[in-house]
C-alpha cells in the first residue's frame, strides 16, 4: 500500500498498563510506518479522562515524538475541532 492510499486506523485501544500501553504504540507506529507506508499517525485523546491522567498521557506522547495538531491536513476546509478529542500527531 502506497503512502497516497494509507486509510485512517478508525479505533486503537490502549490498555491501562504503561507498559503494554508503550508496546501498543510502538507496534502501532511501526505497523503504519512500515507495512502501510503511512507519512502521518495521529492518536485521539477522550477530552473526558482526568486532567492529571491526560497530561502524564501527553507527555508520554510527546516523548515518543508526538505533538498535538489539528485535522485541518485532511479536513478540507470543514471545522474539525472537537468537543471531545484532542489530537497528537507525528509524521513517520
Amino acid at each position: 500500500m502506497s503512502a497516497t492510499t494509507c486509510q485512517p486506523v478508525t479505533s486503537w485501544r490502549f490498555s491501562e498498563r504503561p507498559t503494554r500501553t508503550l508496546r501498543s504504540l510502538m507496534a502501532l507506529i511501526e505497523l503504519a510506518d512500515t507495512p502501510l507506508e503511512c507519512q502521518h499517525l495521529v492518536v485521539c485523546l477522550d477530552r473526558r479522562i482526568e486532567e492529571r491522567d491526560a497530561k502524564g498521557l501527553m507527555k508520554s506522547l510527546q516523548w515518543v515524538g508526538f505533538e498535538l495538531t489539528t485535522l485541518d491536513n485532511w479536513a478540507k476546509d470543514l471545522d474539525v475541532t472537537s468537543k471531545e478529542w484532542l489530537f497528537m500527531g507525528m509524521e513517520l
